[in-house]
């Protein structure tokens, strides 16, 4: 798995491959790493076809309180 993030000046754009160790857990690394708090655009794929409900549910939660301005979700998306 592959994931990228770029610094924008309207927030990160993270581009996933197929984020098997989670979008949360990769879009947070990013966020940390970099120190961006924004995110402007999340692509990619999510990995959550495999996903139980409860983790299915938490992952939406997080994307509806994170608000990136674009979502792009492709393969590996369940």
């Amino acid at each position: 798995d592959a994931a990228l993030a770029v610094k924008t000046a309207k927030g990160l754009v993270v581009v996933l491959g197929c984020a098997h160790a989670g979008l949360v857990n990769t879009v947070e690394h990013f966020r940390r790493e970099l120190g961006v708090e924004d995110i402007h655009a999340i692509v990619g794929g999510t990995h959550l076809g495999p996903a139980s409900d409860e983790q299915f549910s938490a992952t939406v939660e997080y994307l509806a309180n994170l608000n990136p301005g674009r979502l792009g979700l492709s393969h590996c998306t369940g």
